[in-house]
């Protein structure tokens, strides 16, 4: 890990023990009493008001006479359609009200008890409506939720991002029956008038949103050097959301913010770092029944991570590459699996690859025939392509800084290697060839080279350091360039 890694990460902590000091305090005092500014609940709830037509709304953590929540829903009551809207609160060792809202008039009933959200008379109200809003006692989150599970209510509710790791919490985000909403609420009233500030308070709910379904745009790609794995678990680290690989098919630990930006249909939840799940899936991820809790890089322990797992997609690498069948004399049975052939070989040879609605039997690459291909997929435990390419130099003509990064020359100069370029040989590169086919190993690690044919003798191969004095004694021979290699990372 670099010196700046080890400071980014030393100063994310410190951040996030700043902004959970408020809410430890709270926790610790049982100090609940924090009330939602107006903006915050109009702003979340903008993103769902297809969803309340004809329901009725309860908040049931709320006194009506001071609760935004309350104020929202009255002040757009026919807008959103609803059909009613009911608040309750709690008062210790006092009888409290029910209050009801229809659109037209509001009617008040005296409680039995002292409101309280987790007696009979609440539950009893909670069981007739349709839909739970309202912001909870932070130190009672836990149980509010189990409530809203158990009778199998819809909610959008506001509560500590710290409950994403909380052991009754995140199998919920895990089975996609609860996630976050779409904001973070930064500042809360206090009884007293004044403003009190966290950092880490959020929605939860079980409503659906279109953020929700949004994927990520992932455009970095896994090096053993970027993504070191765990010492005690069968995962690699990434620090950063953004940082996630596109091409890594197996198991991730990234940040628990990840859950804000989770999409069902890119990714898949296993687990997370906590000696609490001992759900098989993790159990069989880790490598040291000692070290059971975080994980741990070079004996160092990492923050609190989910293990993720990136899902088959159209838009992801299923892993399954097209090689010129020539590949049968390579074919190494402990490395790679042979899926099929391409269908002009036999019909039904390609074992379900092929497009069925396209009659062509041969591979095409933007509509062109390719020749006969055999279909090969690394093994489970083959390490993935590194996401080095060789391109021939002309590629500068069309290079975007935004898509690719150009990593050296397949130089041998050693001025080059010593000085004037940042080379690196990679030992798995390989060399996508104007032909479609490839080349890989140690040929696409040497200098680079033109092939020139002045079509008076066989084609002559001219390393890097001997191009200009060829030229310069030849300068009349006619020539055709077959290729030179860049390397780059996409």
């Amino acid at each position: 890990m670099s010196v700046i890694q080890r400071h980014f990460e030393k100063l994310t902590e410190r951040t996030e023990r700043m902004s959970n000091e408020n809410l430890r305090n709270a926790r610790s005092q049982k100090n609940d009493e924090y009330f939602t500014l107006y903006e915050d609940i109009e702003k979340e709830l903008e993103h769902y008001t297809e969803q309340f037509e004809d329901k009725i709304v309860y908040c049931n953590c709320d006194n009506p006479d001071i609760s935004n929540f309350y104020k929202y829903f009255k002040d757009n009551f026919k807008r959103l359609k609803l059909k009613r809207l009911i608040a309750t609160h709690y008062i210790q060792n006092t009888r409290t009200e029910k209050t009801e809202f229809d659109g037209e008039t509001e009617t008040r009933e005296l409680l039995n008890g002292n409101g309280d959200f987790r007696s009979d008379e609440c539950i009893d109200i909670l069981k007739g409506c349709d839909i739970v809003i309202t912001n909870p006692p932070f130190s009672l989150f836990r149980s509010f939720v189990a409530q809203l599970i158990e009778h199998n209510k819809k909610f959008l509710i506001i509560g500590s991002q710290n409950a994403i790791t909380y052991k009754e919490i995140f199998p919920l985000l895990k089975d996609n029956k609860m996630w976050l909403g779409n904001n973070h609420v930064k500042e809360f009233r206090k009884p007293d008038g004044t403003i009190q500030k966290f950092g880490n308070i959020c929605w939860f709910t079980n409503l659906d949103i279109k953020k929700r379904h949004e994927p990520l745009k992932l455009t970095k790609h896994y090096t053993p050097e970027e993504y070191p794995r765990y010492d005690n678990y069968n995962a690699i680290n990434v620090n950063k959301i953004a940082d996630i690989p596109c091409d890594y098919n197996k198991y991730i630990g990234v940040p628990i913010t990840f859950i804000d930006k989770y999409c069902p249909e890119q990714f898949e939840i296993i687990g997370h770092t906590h000696y609490s799940d001992t759900s098989l899936q993790v159990e069989e991820l880790r490598l040291d029944e000692n070290h059971r809790h975080r994980g741990y890089i070079d004996g160092q322990e990492k923050y609190a991570r989910i293990l993720i797992k990136l899902k088959d997609s159209d838009n992801l690498c299923n892993g399954i590459i097209g090689v010129p069948i020539t590949y049968i004399d390579k074919h190494n049975p402990d490395e790679f699996e042979i899926i099929g052939v391409s269908e002009e070989c036999g019909v039904g040879l390609s074992c379900g690859i092929k497009d069925e609605d396209n009659t062509t039997k041969h591979p095409l690459v933007e509509g062109k025939k390719k020749y006969a291909r055999i279909f090969i997929k690394p093994k489970e435990d083959t390490e993935i392509c590194n996401g080095v390419i060789g391109v021939p130099i002309s590629f500068l003509e069309k290079f975007n800084p935004e898509q690719f990064e150009i990593l050296g020359l397949t130089s041998g100069r050693n001025e080059f290697d010593k000085e004037a370029w940042p080379i690196k040989k990679y030992e798995k590169a390989i060399q996508h060839n104007k032909d479609g086919s490839t080349t890989n190993g140690s040929k696409a690690n040497t200098r680079a080279t033109l092939i020139i044919d002045d079509a008076k003798s066989p084609p002559v191969q001219l390393s890097a350091d001997a191009i200009f004095k060829f030229f310069s004694f030849n300068s009349s021979t006619s020539f055709s360039i077959f290729s030179i290699t860049t390397l780059i990372s996409s």
